[in-house]
């Protein structure tokens, strides 16, 4: 993966606008990249004739996904502290309280593993995710001097908060960041290949118990239920269960025809990286709520907590806000912290 950390590295260092021509030194590391999605996925495939004027269209598309969704990685990391706590609108929504941020922090095996091997290392920069959850209420509400009874709210929490891929500088966290986006594309392109596999095991088994099916439908009439009055449903069942198994055999080939063989490798993985933007959205979420995390209209009264969040989206149920942030090894408990004091 050094290749794609140094490819990183070159985007997020260039101010390469989306859609631009790519600078020269990105170009120069285009066949490696193909060499590595081959090598990340099935290293047979460079056996696949003309595979890499295949796979070139797709890798370049995937590296202007990736330029345009730099664009909205935060490039400015907060301090995850228990005084930002105090001051930083971002912080005090995603903990209930401030004790919280040590709790995180003291869980985060990713941290504790960077701090080991470098031991000279005093703060290191990281990601904190964190679940965004809408819910609506019913709750209570001050109008003028009045107080208001189930009034219908829209609360908004961060559930389970982690902080990963920790990074000597703001730049090598967006680097990380960024890989972790490109193997979880080849990752989408492999579990396609497999459910489509199961599919077709899936399919292979129901075909065997449709055959004993008919076998045993057709058995009847020579065993001891030839003693019994002829049942006027077995012609129906014999004909229902011919069709089924038809059905499934014909499902079964145009399975088999779109998962065997490296070809059909080739063309998952070129699905995916040709639509990566279907696959991965970044977008920035305005956030307005109260301190006890109620959305709040401009203009109301009482301490607010108004921010924009960046938010990775994988449909159809992944979701994650992102925050950069800086974390002081002094910050990180002995050991782990599972409750807040």
């Amino acid at each position: 993966m050094n290749l794609l950390r140094n490819l990183l590295g070159l985007l997020t260092s260039a101010s390469t606008p989306a859609g631009a021509a790519l600078p020269d030194a990105v170009e120069a590391l285009i066949p490696g990249l193909i060499d590595l999605v081959m090598e990340e996925t099935d290293p047979r495939m460079k056996a696949v004739p003309g595979v890499r004027a295949k796979l070139e269209p797709p890798v370049r598309h995937t590296i202007g996904f990736l330029v345009a969704m730099g664009g909205r990685i935060p490039k400015t990391a907060l301090n995850l502290t228990l005084a930002e706590w105090a001051t930083r609108p971002e912080i005090n929504a995603i903990f209930p309280g401030p004790d919280d941020i040590a709790c995180v922090l003291g869980q985060s095996q990713d941290l504790r593993r960077y701090f080991q091997s470098e031991g000279g290392t005093t703060e290191v920069y990281a990601w904190l995710g964190a679940e965004r959850q809408e819910r609506r209420i019913l709750g209570m509400d001050m109008s003028g001097d009045v107080l208001r009874q189930e009034v219908p709210q829209t609360t908004v929490s961060f559930a389970n908060p982690r902080v990963v891929f920790p990074a000597a500088t703001i730049q090598d966290a967006r680097i990380e960041l960024g890989m972790a986006i490109f193997r979880g594309l080849l990752d989408v392109a492999m579990e396609r290949i497999e459910a489509a596999q199961s599919r077709v095991k899936g399919l292979g088994e129901q075909k065997a118990m449709l055959q004993v099916r008919l076998r045993r439908l057709k058995a009847r009439g020579s065993g001891i239920d030839a003693l019994a009055a002829e049942d006027a449903g077995s012609a129906l069942k014999i004909k229902e269960t011919e069709e089924a198994l038809k059905q499934t055999l014909a499902d079964l080939a145009s399975a088999k025809a779109g998962t065997v063989g490296l070809d059909a490798w080739l063309s998952e993985i070129q699905g995916v990286l040709n639509r990566p933007e279907d696959i991965v959205q970044v977008v920035e979420v305005p956030v307005r709520v109260n301190r006890m995390g109620v959305q709040v209209e401009a203009g109301a009264t009482g301490p607010v907590n108004e921010f924009t969040i960046t938010e990775i989206r994988r449909p159809p149920d992944f979701s994650r806000i992102v925050v950069l942030v800086r974390c002081a090894r002094s910050d990180v408990p002995a050991k782990v912290t599972l409750l807040p004091r």
